[in-house]
């Protein structure tokens, strides 16, 4: 009975690689097609870029709302042929509002008392 059994799982194992070797080539050709097909509906038309407000290129998976990036897997690079990054607005720069951490008076070490880097949470 023990050599029927393995008999008939060696036989069942042979069919199911008989037919992953036959099926393969024909199915990959249809895979190929319908990969081709989805990028070429997913891919915008016309084809845009997206920049950060410092220059940056964006490359990785961007969803959008309304404009707004929700979400962001990439990474950042700078754009071919650019030059460096703009330098930011300085504190005075009256399009730019001055934030706690630009206030010359307090120290570097001092500013984030509120944050404990060492803490465990």
């Amino acid at each position: 009975m023990a050599l029927v059994r393995q008999g008939l799982i060696d036989a069942i194992g042979d069919a199911l690689i008989s037919l992953v070797e036959w099926a393969a080539p024909r199915l990959s050709y249809r895979v190929d097609e319908l990969l081709e097909r989805v990028a070429d509906t997913v891919r915008p038309d016309p084809p845009m870029t997206i920049r950060t407000l410092d220059g940056l290129l964006l490359t990785g998976l961007v969803v959008c709302d309304a404009g707004q990036v929700i979400l962001f897997l990439g990474t950042r690079t700078p754009a071919a042929g650019a030059g460096p990054p703009p330098i930011p607005l300085g504190p005075s720069h009256p399009e730019r509002g001055r934030s706690r951490f630009e206030d010359e008076a307090v120290p570097p070490w001092a500013r984030d008392l509120d944050i404990d880097p060492y803490r465990r949470s």
